[in-house]
This record gives C-alpha cells, sequence and structure tokens, in this order.
C-alpha cells in the first residue's frame, strides 16, 4: 500500500520505543554484574517491569508485526532490510527481540510455539 509507507511508521516507532528501552537495559546490566545467580532471580520480575514501562511491550508487538511481514511479503521484506539498513541495523534485531520474548514466557504454550516458529525465519 502507497510503496509500504506504513513499514516505514512501524520501523520509527521501533528505534523510538528501542531507543526508550535502550538505558533501562543498560541499568540492568549494571544492576546484574553485581548479584549472584540466586539474587538475579529474585530481581527478575522487577527488570522485566522496568523495562515493560519502557516500552517493551509495544517494541515486541512491533518486531512480531514485522516479522509477519517479513515472512509473507517479500516487498515487504526488502523494505524492512533496507529501512534497518539505513543505521546499520538488520532483521536480526527482530528476531532477537523475538527470541527474549520467548524467553521470557518460560513454559512453553501455543503463542511461544508461534513465535518460535517466526523466529526461524
Amino acid at each position: 500500500e502507497k510503496d509500504y509507507e506504513k513499514i516505514d511508521k512501524l520501523i520509527k516507532l521501533r528505534r523510538e520505543y528501542a531507543a526508550r528501552l535502550k538505558p533501562i537495559e543498560a541499568g540492568i546490566e549494571q544492576e546484574r554484574k553485581g548479584l549472584d545467580e540466586s539474587d538475579q532471580e529474585i530481581m527478575a520480575g522487577e527488570w522485566l517491569s522496568r523495562r515493560l514501562d519502557a516500552g517493551l511491550f509495544a517494541l515486541q508487538t512491533i518486531d512480531v508485526i514485522l516479522a509477519w511481514l517479513i515472512a509473507e511479503d517479500d516487498g515487504a521484506k526488502t523494505k524492512i532490510a533496507t529501512l534497518l539498513g539505513d543505521r546499520d541495523e538488520d532483521i536480526s534485531i527482530i528476531k532477537k527481540t523475538l527470541q527474549d520474548q520467548v524467553n521470557d514466557l518460560g513454559e512453553e504454550d501455543e503463542g511461544e510455539k508461534y513465535l518460535k516458529d517466526i523466529c526461524e525465519l
């Protein structure tokens, strides 16, 4: 639709949410370095909450949409790869977000199977 202009908007939104999340991730990584494994497990819920507050859910949702477009439309895949390439990024950043989402889900359910299938693109 109109030379995939909505993909431009999705990539812009993706970058905005990724930028919001980056300092939170860096702070969590610093905290993680000072904790042993049991303390990290205790903090996992708090860290997830911070990441969600910073826009993790929106980023994951955008990446699911982009992954679906990549899987279903070669023109969209090319457009997404081109837009990501403008900032020296590639489709692997989308895959990483989806893989992290699968890892955060815990027990395997239908949604996790779906995300795993998308990650194999």
